[in-house]
């Protein structure tokens, strides 16, 4: 992972759109460190993400994923997340990557 890399490890909960994707919130870990998104300028530690897991805000993701600066997280109205072009993600299929289903 290269330093315009980043290991998304969580997703916020929130509900699919029966219209289209939405962009969802992240958590990505460096340093052992969890911030929110790309750009959060603080750190939290493993006690704040178990405290909104435990309140079920936040989901671990089983598989963490590596996503760049051009790539985001999308929730489709079926609740499954794809990793895809940040802009528009039903761009072309080679571009878009299922990340997980939801179970909510």
């Amino acid at each position: 992972m290269n330093e315009k890399e980043y290991k998304v490890t969580h997703v916020f909960v929130m509900p699919a759109e029966e219209k289209g994707w939405i962009k969802m919130a992240y958590v990505v870990e460096k340093d052992r460190k969890y911030f929110i998104g790309e750009n959060s300028p603080a750190g939290w530690d493993e006690k704040n993400l178990e405290k909104l897991i435990k309140d079920k805000a936040l989901i671990k993701l089983k598989n963490p994923i590596t996503k760049n600066l051009n790539q985001g997280l999308w929730l489709t109205p079926d609740y499954e997340i794809y990793l895809s072009d940040k802009k528009n993600p039903l761009g072309k299929d080679e571009e878009r990557t299922f990340v997980c289903k939801l179970n909510i």
